[in-house]
């Protein structure tokens, strides 16, 4: 029997992964981060970064999610649907600064980009 799966938007998760943002949420005495919040806090860094600035504010955004516990797929899945929305609107330079963080969420970078 295969764990029960969630669907969340465009994202399926199980119900495990799910209970995990809701720890963390608790533990951190915040409210439940979906991953439609989460979604909408990566616009808000990509909205509130300078070019220049942006892969690395990206960075430490996934960096602290993943130091509170939220699981590596769903914020790898959240990403994802952040790069397909910059890539219908023809935003490349954003989405080419997702990438590189989806990159370094998969250990397809250096090993210093690394999250």
């Amino acid at each position: 029997m295969s764990p029960q799966k969630i669907l969340h938007g465009v994202c399926e998760y199980s119900a495990v992964e799910l209970g995990i943002i809701v720890m963390v949420s608790m533990m951190q005495k915040t409210r439940i981060s979906t991953p439609d919040d989460i979604i909408e806090a990566i616009f808000n860094e990509i909205e509130a970064s300078a070019r220049d600035e942006r892969v690395d504010r990206l960075w430490r955004f996934a960096s602290g999610k993943l130091a509170q516990g939220l699981p590596r797929r769903v914020l790898l899945d959240s990403f994802e649907v952040v790069r397909s929305s910059l890539e219908d609107e023809d935003r490349d330079a954003q989405e080419d600064s997702v990438v590189r963080i989806m990159d370094s969420l998969t250990g397809y970078c250096s090993p210093s980009a690394r999250l």
